[in-house]
C-alpha cells in the first residue's frame, strides 16, 4: 500500500493570536508510488516552495491564456479582412490614400485554409 507524504496547512499567527497575512502555508499530498517523479524532482530543488510557486504560476499562465474559441474568433476576423481586401498605403507619402491590393495567390491560399477551420 502506498504511503502519502503530507504537508500541513497552517497560518502563521503572532503571539497575540492575530493571523499574520504575510505568510500563509498551504499543503498537498503526494502518493509515493504515483507521484514518485514529483517527489524526486522536489527533493532535488534547493527551494521547494519557490519551485512549486513557479510551477503553479506557469500552469495558471497556460490555462488563463486564449482559448481555442478565442483563436478561431480572431481567425474569423482575419478571414473577413482578407475577403474585404487588403489595403496598402501609397508610396506618394499621403498616409490617408489607400489602394486595393491585387488578388495575391498567397492571400487566396490563406483564405482557403481559414475557410476550412472549424468545419
Amino acid at each position: 500500500m502506498p504511503t502519502r507524504a503530507a504537508f500541513t496547512i497552517s497560518r502563521l499567527t503572532s503571539p497575540t493570536g492575530r493571523v499574520d497575512m504575510a505568510k500563509i502555508s498551504k499543503g498537498f499530498s503526494l502518493d509515493t508510488e504515483k507521484d514518485a517523479d514529483i517527489i524526486a524532482f522536489l527533493d532535488d530543488q534547493e527551494n521547494t516552495s519557490e519551485t512549486v510557486r513557479k510551477a503553479i504560476r506557469a500552469f495558471m499562465l497556460v490555462h488563463s491564456g486564449p482559448t481555442l474559441g478565442d483563436v478561431l474568433q480572431e481567425l474569423g476576423e482575419i478571414k473577413r479582412m482578407l475577403r474585404a481586401g487588403v489595403s496598402l498605403a501609397t508610396d506618394d507619402g499621403d498616409q490617408g490614400a489607400e489602394a486595393q491590393a491585387p488578388a495575391d495567390p498567397l492571400v487566396l491560399e490563406v483564405e482557403s485554409i481559414l475557410d476550412g477551420l472549424g468545419k
